[in-house]
């Protein structure tokens, strides 16, 4: 005899060995579960960016810059021209002329921030060369104008502008 197997010995092998129990119902959960962490995450991936466009859009709609003087610099730049026009004493070319309080919180702004000082003096050169360009000091400069011109003096230094 040979040791070759025969054709019934043959029929019965297959490369498939049983699966214990319960494995296909186990990995039919695990895929389950695999595919729902899948959507999850996506989910919470969409959600996340419209979370961040939505901060991103509501960050850019705030008022920029620093609060100074009670006013931002967003609010602050759209009143340069009435300002200056104030300093020169005349009327803004647009509009009303600015409030007191705003007409203060300018100054106060003014006086504070870098950033607009520096725009504003950058659009109105020589308004706020002087150390502060309050009303009352105006008014003590134009006095002492005054009594210099009373007493026969030159003195030219004064600033050239009306304060009322």
């Amino acid at each position: 005899m040979t040791n070759q197997p025969s054709n019934s010995d043959a029929s019965n092998e297959t490369p498939w060995e049983g699966c214990p129990s319960g494995l296909l119902v186990t990995m039919a959960h695990d895929l389950t579960a695999l595919k729902r962490r899948k959507q999850t995450l996506r989910g919470v991936t969409i959600a996340s960016v419209v979370l961040l466009a939505c901060g991103a859009l509501f960050v850019r709609s705030l008022p920029s810059g620093h609060r100074i003087g009670g006013i931002v610099c967003a609010e602050c730049k759209p009143n340069f021209v009435a300002y200056s026009a104030h300093l020169e004493g005349k009327l803004p070319p647009e509009g009303e002329p600015l409030s007191p309080e705003l007409l203060e919180q300018m100054r106060q702004h003014l006086a504070g921030c870098h950033l607009c000082r520096g725009k504003f003096s950058e659009m109105y050169p020589g308004l706020l060369s002087h150390k502060s360009h309050d009303s009352r000091d105006l008014i003590a400069e134009y006095s002492i104008a005054l009594q210099a011109t009373a007493f026969g003096s030159t003195r030219t230094d004064f600033p050239d502008r009306r304060w009322y």
